[in-house]
């Protein structure tokens, strides 16, 4: 496959079918954690199993996603596995659903084509060519070989050619893109004006009984908000000391026990003359491929040219123009029987005929490196710091234990465990449900903090991992429950809510009786409402992107009121969240003239809309294989 994607990178492929397939990684990448070891059955569906395995490898994996993509902001406790769980399990059903459908319909996709996409992606690529190096360590940075990556890929392309069947075949949306251009680009004239009520409410006074009577019906705004303050340890590994003791024989036996994993790779420079073969071919054509092999072989044992003998006979047109090269190789970049040829032979060495799903090959290894262990003094500051901060680990871990088992023991207090483990009970509070500052912004340090057993029961808390290494038991030490403030304290609150209510209430009858006037009268509706004390403001060729007069609120209302005959003016109002009442007289609808652009402008907005077509008639699908699916959970 390697050295077919380099010949096919050669050629020109849309990158849309690049871009679709990210995205089908990214919304439906479940290929990636089915097919591990087979665990606990969890689910069926239409005869396939679900095992509980697969779920725990994707909810790791959406975990990291999730962890990656928020950095400093990721919060363990809002990624836990119940919640996590259940939106992945659906996913993997809806993945395994489209996979039936896929084998089906009989999708599949070429070597070639897989190559074609392979070979033009830029992550692939050095100077703009397919690097196979550069493939290899891409891939093997994500833990898989190519193999399985192109695997995975593979099928994920045959899937996609579902989905975009689906989603592809939404209808033209002409009609809809015209009338959306033609309100997007509809400018309206008139008039408009506000009714104001707080210069009568700044008059007003309630009574004492109209005050009282708020103040007990809407207790909420006038209640001191419940807090907690809360006393705490904290274990992190950053403050425990590294442990002596680590002598050189420790250091000696831990570089000894890893002197394999510590062996650079080997690589090998290798270059192959490929004989094509079909894996089906009958016995009398693969004895006739075998023999021109050996033929070729005998050649290279007296001394051919190899370069020479790739380029007039190898059938691979990508490498034999190069003598063959493949680049380096290491293990897991090509076929493992190819790999276990090329990594036994030494520079200079010729292989044996190599039997692939593509044919014969006949290697030469040209360079060697790698498969050297740097020595212990290399290595020994490294070992050490290791050791220290596996000891450290360890000691963490014991006392994080510790912890838990001194604060479940003695649950009233966190005395005994402050100084068994020579911890300082830190106090942190008042702090409200809403969160607080240090971990106090963490939820489940809140969740424990106001849970029953800690704040009904007096309890310690159960320990919270706030991340790796660095651990938080917690208790009560003080409890202000929200109340209702005395009604002296917020009394100027609940009379400022009362004259804004009254402010509001008048601005919306003045408005109403001002537009009954004006309905009566729309000739003169300017005149009218000029009467009443309304000072209009002039909004010309006004379209739906202005932010600025008459403001964002009233601009809606502007383009949802009723296109007014001609000649005539429109009268409509509504009240507005800063207690004002909005008047609205429009006299005009118009559609700007078109220009250039408007071809341009159209054709997005078709584009927009038939994918939103495409994406609800992809939905509606995917619903209707979940509804007519046989799901059985074990």
């Amino acid at each position: 496959m390697l050295y077919l994607i380099r010949e096919r990178a050669k050629s020109w492929v849309l990158w849309g079918i690049i871009l679709l397939l990210i995205a089908t990684f990214a919304l439906w990448g479940i290929n990636s954690y089915l097919g591990g070891p087979s665990q606990t059955k969890v689910l069926q569906i239409n005869g396939d199993d679900l095992t509980q395995s697969e779920i725990d490898q994707a909810v790791k994996q959406r975990r990291r996603e999730y962890r990656q993509a928020l950095g400093d902001a990721f919060q363990p406790a809002m990624f836990e596995d119940d919640i996590l769980r259940p939106m992945v399990e659906q996913q993997l059903v809806s993945e395994i659903l489209l996979n039936q459908q896929v084998r089906a319909a009989g999708f599949t996709i070429t070597e070639a084509a897989l190559a074609d996409i392979l070979g033009q992606y830029e992550a692939f690529q050095t100077d703009g060519v397919f690097d196979l190096d550069r493939y290899a360590q891409a891939i093997r940075s994500q833990g898989l070989t190519p193999a399985e990556f192109e695997a995975r890929m593979a099928a994920s392309l045959a899937q996609q050619q579902l989905i975009s069947g689906i989603r592809d075949s939404a209808l033209p949306v002409t009609a809809e893109a015209t009338r959306a251009l033609q309100l997007w680009q509809q400018q309206r004239s008139g008039y408009y004006g506000f009714i104001d009520g707080n210069p009568e409410a700044e008059n007003w006074t309630p009574s004492e009984a109209e005050i009282q009577s708020h103040y007990e019906s809407n207790p909420g705004p006038f209640s001191s908000r419940e807090t907690v303050t809360i006393e705490y340890l904290e274990l992190d590994s950053a403050d425990l000391h590294s442990v002596e003791g680590i002598d050189e024989a420790a250091l000696r036996q831990r570089y000894e026990s890893e002197i394999e994993n510590l062996r650079s790779p080997v690589e090998v420079r290798a270059a192959h003359i490929l004989l094509t073969l079909r894996e089906d071919a009958d016995p009398e054509t693969t004895r006739t491929v075998l023999a021109r092999a050996e033929s070729l072989i005998e050649q290279l044992q007296q001394g051919a040219d190899f370069a020479k003998l790739a380029a007039a006979h190898s059938e691979d047109r990508s490498t034999a123009s190069q003598g063959g090269d493949l680049g380096w190789l290491t293990s897991g970049m090509v076929d493992p029987d190819l790999e276990t040829a090329a990594l036994a032979l030494q520079p200079g060495q010729i292989s044996a005929a190599v039997r692939t799903r593509f044919g014969y090959h006949i290697l030469q290894v040209r360079e060697r490196r790698g498969g050297e262990a740097p020595s212990y003094d290399a290595l020994r500051d490294e070992l050490l710091t290791q050791a220290e901060a596996d000891a450290a680990e360890a000691l963490y871990v014991s006392r994080a234990e510790r912890l838990q088992a001194l604060a479940y023991e003695q649950p009233d207090n966190l005395d005994a465990a402050a100084s068994a483990l020579e911890l300082t009970i830190q106090t942190l509070g008042p702090i409200t449900r809403a969160g607080g500052p240090g971990i106090a912004a963490n939820p489940e340090i809140l969740s424990q903090a106001f849970s029953d057993p800690v704040l009904k029961e007096g309890l310690n808390s159960e320990a919270v991992e706030l991340s790796p290494g660095r651990m938080v038991v917690l208790r009560l030490a003080r409890h202000n429950p929200a109340a209702v403030r005395p009604l002296d304290e917020v009394r100027d609150e609940v009379v400022l809510e009362l004259r804004q209510r009254h402010a509001a209430t008048t601005a919306r009858t003045r408005g109403s009786e001002l537009l009954a006037k004006i309905k009566a009268d729309p000739v003169n509706a300017g005149a009218v409402a000029e009467a009443e004390g309304v000072q209009l403001q002039p909004f010309e060729q006004l379209t739906r992107t202005d932010f600025a007069e008459p403001g964002r609120e009233l601009i809606q209302y502007i383009f949802s009121a009723s296109r007014p005959e001609p000649g005539m003016t429109t009268a409509s109002g509504s009240l507005l969240e800063d207690g004002r009442f909005g008047l609205i007289l429009l006299q005009e609808v118009a559609v700007a003239e078109g220009d250039e652009s408007d071809a341009e402008t159209l054709e997005q907005i078709m584009a927009s809309l038939t994918q939103q077509r495409g994406e609800a008639a992809f939905s509606d699908y995917l619903e209707a294989l979940r509804r007519q699916a046989k799901i059985k959970r074990y």
